[in-house]
């Protein structure tokens, strides 16, 4: 297992997948990089809008360095203009924890008091805390070339549930902390299946919080998350590359956005630019985008670039309509 060295990065959980020319295959947007949060922090925010406006259907998932980001009060407040936030990188992981996957991160060290103070700002917000599916995968929690893990090694994937035990524990250890759901991350059947689906989702009710389920960019993941007899009326389903993925065209948006509408599913949509791209609020691409999203009933959207800061280091909150 490599060694995590403090103030170095490491690929980790989610990363993008080698895309067809045409999108004939499904990919994944989102980028995870672990990083050792600092103490020092830097002075001002980066790359946000500084009014104070709050919307509910806006999502916060920031897969960077928080540091990046500026104070944690900074950090704070801009989280709290969203109505969705998923928290990521909150406890230093080496291996150490797991029986049987091999997931690392590395955490920012000031996640407890984010938490707090983002609850502070705005008390109705929805937090979710990040826990890939395949926490137990014995080939990492981002198997390559994939394959699927079909069942829990240990019949209950042991170590999704460590996971989930050190962020909920922290509503005990802090008070302020409330977090309302997971935000189980890789839930596709070319990586998990049924009998690991239904685990993970079974034990996060089983805690008394929602599901958020990252079902990739494709129809096949939207159908494979939802049909669990453990995905509720209160569970939201993340579909990445909503419309627009790293820049291209989404086929399978149109498939989507009838599977949705025709089951009443909740469900969040993640628009992304290419990787590192500057992201224009007024852009006719996020204008289209949350067209759709509103006609077909979407919970919670967000635009970004598609490396959510890991080398833009920077968050825009870009609700349509803004300038």
């Amino acid at each position: 297992m490599t060694a995590i060295k403090k103030g170095q990065w490491y690929p980790v959980t989610i990363t993008a997948l080698s895309r067809a020319a045409k999108l004939s295959s499904w990919s994944v947007a989102l980028v995870a990089l672990v990083i050792l949060g600092c103490e020092t922090e830097s002075a001002d925010p980066v790359g946000q809008d500084t009014t104070a406006v709050t919307r509910n259907d806006q999502l916060f998932i920031y897969q960077g360095a928080y540091d990046s980001l500026g104070t944690v009060d900074s950090i704070a407040q801009l989280a709290a203009r969203h109505g969705y936030v998923v928290v990521t990188h909150g406890f230093f992981l080496d291996g150490s924890l797991w029986t049987h996957g091999r997931c690392l991160d590395v955490n920012y060290t000031r996640m407890p008091e984010l938490l707090v103070k983002i609850r502070a700002h705005n008390s109705s917000v929805k937090i979710f805390a990040y826990v890939p599916a395949t926490a137990d995968h014995p080939n990492g929690c981002w198997p390559i070339p994939s394959v699927q893990m079909v069942e829990c090694p240990d019949g209950s994937c042991g170590d999704f549930r460590t996971w989930t035990d050190l962020w909920l524990n922290l509503e005990r250890d802090y008070p302020g902390i409330t977090i309302d759901g997971i935000f189980i991350d890789l839930v596709h059947p070319a990586l998990i299946g049924s009998a690991v689906r239904d685990s993970v989702f079974a034990y996060v009710k089983s805690r008394g919080k929602a599901v958020m389920a990252n079902a990739l960019s494709d129809t096949i993941g939207l159908a494979f998350a939802t049909s669990s007899v453990f995905f509720g009326s209160n569970d939201i389903v993340l579909l990445e590359g909503y419309s627009l993925i790293a820049g291209y065209p989404n086929a399978q948006t149109d498939g989507m956005n009838r599977y949705v509408r025709a089951r009443n599913i909740r469900w969040a949509a993640l628009v992304t630019e290419t990787y590192n791209a500057p992201v224009t609020c007024g852009s006719e691409n996020v204008r289209q985008a949350y067209e759709l999203f509103r006609q077909y009933g979407g919970t919670a959207f967000t635009y970004q670039s598609a490396d959510l800061g890991t080398q833009s280091k920077s968050w825009t909150f870009c609700p349509p309509g803004a300038k």
